[in-house]
C-alpha cells in the first residue's frame, strides 16, 4: 500500500514540475541542450553525459553546451573525427551528412543500376556532392568552397568490429578471379577493364584507391586513379552530321583520370554529373542542332535546384520576351512559356557540351575462360578544336542566368568552364539564403520562404495577419543568416546563431521570434 502510495506520489510530484513549464515560452537550459542533442545526435542523452550534467548544475548554458557537443565531430588537418571511437562523433557526423544528402535529387542516372555505375562507385564516392558540405561545415572551409573547390573528395569510413580504418572486402571480394591467372598483391582484388586498342586490358586498382564502406568519420582529398584509356568509338555510318575528330576522341579516351574534379567543386564532381547527366554514356552531341535538343539541360536544372533552392522557373514571361525567334523551327523557341525554363537551363548546359559519359571497355571481355575484369564509366571531356563541327568539339561557353529571390532583375553572367560556373554561383546571394533556409528547417521545422511575402490582404483576419507578421520575422532572421553567412563564410556560426535564437528557446520555436 505504502509502495502505491509513493509511486503515485512522485508521478504526481513528476506531473507537477513538468506542468510548471509546460505551457511556459520558453524551454530550460538544460531542455535546450535536450533539443539540440536529438536533432544532431538523433538520440536522448544520458543522464550520466558529461555535458548534460554540466548544464544540470548550471556550469553551462544549453546553447554552449549544443556547440561543443557539435564540436566532437570536428574534421581535423588528418581529415578524420579527432576520435573515431566517439560514438557520438560519429551519430552527429553521419545526422549531418545525411542531412546535406537531403539536398540534392541525384539518382543512379537513367541507365538504371548497371554494373558499371556500380563500379563507378567503388573509385568515385557517390556521396562527393554533399561531403563537400559535410567539410565545409566541420572542417571550418569557406562555404564557397563547395561551388570552387578544384580537387575531389571522398569519405573516409570504418566498419564495425574493423581493426583497420579501411575497407577490406576479405569476407566478400568484389570478383573472384582464377589463382591461375596471376598472383595477387592486393586484398580486393578489384581490376578495371579497359580498351587498348583492338583489345582489352586490365588494370588492378590500388586497395588504397577503392572507395571505403562503412561509417563516415572524415572526409579526405581524392587520390587520383588514372586508367590507360577508354572506349571512344567512332561512328561506323554517317547519319548527316560531323563525328568527333579522330583527334580529339583519342585525346579525350587517353590517359583518363577515373576521379579527378574539373573544378568547380559540387558542380564539377564527376559524381555529381554521371548522376544527373540525362544523356545516355556513349552519347557525343556531334550536331549542330545538339545545342537545342541534345544537351545535358536537366544536369543543369539540378544545378540551380539542389544548391540554390530555385524552383523552377525563376524567369518571368517578361524577361524572355526579346529572346524569343518567331520562325525558329524549334517550338520552344517560339513560345514565353516554354522559354521562361530553357533561358535559364540551356544556357548553362552549352558549357557541359563536351563532356563525355562512357564505359572503359564497350562490354565485358573474356580472354578464354578468364575474365579479364570489371568496366566502368568514366566522365571525360572532348578538346575544343579550331573550326571543329560538331558540337561536342567546339569551344564551351554559356550564362548562368537566373532571377535571384526577391528581385526584379535577372543576373546574367557569362561562363566558359564548369569552374567559373562555380564561380559565380558563389557570389550569388542565393546560394547562402538556400543554405539558411535549409539550416534553419533543420533546427526549427519551420520551412521559411525566400520569395516576398505578400502584404496583406484587404479585410485580413487578425490570425491571417498574425501569420505573415510571423512569417515576415522568421523570414528576416533567415536572410540575416545568409547575409552572414556570405560575408564571414563560416557554416559553423550559422549553426550557433541558431542554436542560440530566441526561437530555438522557444517551445513552438515561433512565439519568441525576433528578428535579430
Amino acid at each position: 500500500m505504502r509502495n502505491t502510495l509513493a509511486t503515485k506520489l512522485i508521478t504526481l510530484l513528476s506531473l507537477i514540475s513538468l506542468g510548471s513549464h509546460a505551457f511556459a515560452g520558453n524551454l530550460s537550459e538544460l531542455e535546450i541542450f535536450e533539443r539540440c542533442f536529438k536533432r544532431m545526435v538523433r538520440n536522448i542523452p544520458e543522464s550520466n553525459d558529461a555535458l548534460w550534467v554540466k548544464v544540470q548544475k548550471g556550469e553551462l548554458k544549453g546553447a554552449v553546451a549544443c556547440m561543443q557537443l557539435f564540436d566532437k565531430a570536428k574534421i581535423g588537418s588528418s581529415g578524420r573525427i579527432a576520435s573515431v571511437n566517439d560514438v557520438q562523433a560519429r551519430a552527429i557526423l553521419r545526422t549531418f551528412n545525411d542531412f546535406h544528402g537531403s539536398w540534392f535529387q541525384q539518382r543512379v542516372s537513367e541507365n538504371g543500376q548497371t554494373q558499371q555505375i556500380r563500379t563507378f562507385g567503388l573509385i568515385n564516392d557517390l556521396e562527393e556532392p554533399q561531403l563537400f558540405v559535410t567539410r565545409a561545415l566541420f572542417a571550418g572551409k569557406a562555404y564557397r568552397s563547395i561551388v570552387t573547390e578544384k580537387t575531389s573528395l571522398h569519405g573516409v569510413r570504418v566498419r564495425p568490429n574493423d581493426k583497420k580504418n579501411a575497407s577490406i572486402f576479405r569476407a566478400q571480394r568484389l570478383v573472384a578471379y582464377p589463382t591461375e591467372l596471376t598472383a595477387f598483391t592486393n586484398v580486393n582484388e578489384l581490376r578495371i577493364a579497359y580498351r587498348a586498342g583492338a583489345n582489352t586490358d586490365r588494370e588492378i586498382v590500388p586497395d588504397g584507391r577503392i572507395i571505403t564502406v562503412g561509417e563516415l568519420v572524415g572526409i579526405k582529398e581524392m587520390p587520383i586513379f588514372t586508367l590507360d584509356s577508354i572506349a571512344v568509338p567512332g561512328r561506323t555510318t554517317a547519319i548527316g552530321s560531323p563525328d568527333i575528330s579522330a583527334e580529339a576522341r583519342a585525346a579525350a579516351s587517353t590517359k583518363v583520370a577515373l576521379n579527378e574534379s574539373f573544378g568547380g567543386g559540387i558542380v564539377g564532381s564527376p559524381s555529381f554529373i554521371i548522376t544527373n547527366a540525362n544523356l545516355p554514356p556513349g552519347y557525343k552531341a556531334t550536331a549542330p542542332t545538339d545545342e537545342l535538343y541534345q544537351t545535358n539541360r536537366v544536369l543543369t536544372s539540378r544545378v540551380y535546384e539542389d544548391l540554390l533552392c530555385h524552383q523552377l522557373p525563376t524567369l518571368t514571361e517578361q524577361d524572355v520576351k526579346d529572346m524569343l525567334i518567331a520562325n525558329s523551327p524549334h517550338a520552344f523557341h517560339r513560345q514565353k512559356t516554354c522559354m521562361v525554363c530553357h533561358a535559364q537551363i540551356d544556357p548553362m548546359a552549352s558549357v557541359y557540351r563536351n563532356f563525355y559519359v562512357g564505359a572503359s571497355a564497350a562490354r565485358l571481355e573474356e580472354e578464354g575462360s578468364q575474365q579479364v575484369g570489371l568496366a566502368t564509366y568514366a566522365v571525360t571531356r572532348f578538346p575544343a578544336t579550331a573550326g571543329a563541327k560538331a558540337y561536342a568539339e567546339t569551344a564551351p561557353e554559356g550564362y548562368v542566368r537566373y532571377r535571384p529571390f526577391r528581385s526584379d532583375k535577372v543576373t546574367t553572367t557569362r561562363v566558359t568552364s564548369v569552374a567559373q560556373i562555380g564561380q559565380a554561383l558563389s557570389g550569388s546571394k542565393d546560394l547562402y539564403e538556400c543554405a539558411a533556409k535549409r539550416y534553419y528547417q533543420f533546427f526549427t521545422g519551420i520551412d521559411v520562404p525566400l520569395q516576398s511575402i505578400p502584404a496583406n490582404p484587404k479585410n485580413a483576419t487578425a490570425e491571417v495577419k498574425a501569420k505573415l507578421a510571423m512569417d515576415r520575422k522568421h523570414q528576416a532572421f533567415v536572410l540575416q543568416l545568409a547575409k552572414n553567412l556570405q560575408s564571414n563564410q563560416n557554416l559553423r556560426g550559422l549553426v550557433n546563431s541558431i542554436v542560440s535564437s530566441s526561437q530555438f528557446k522557444s517551445r513552438d520555436f515561433q512565439s519568441a521570434v525576433e528578428a535579430k
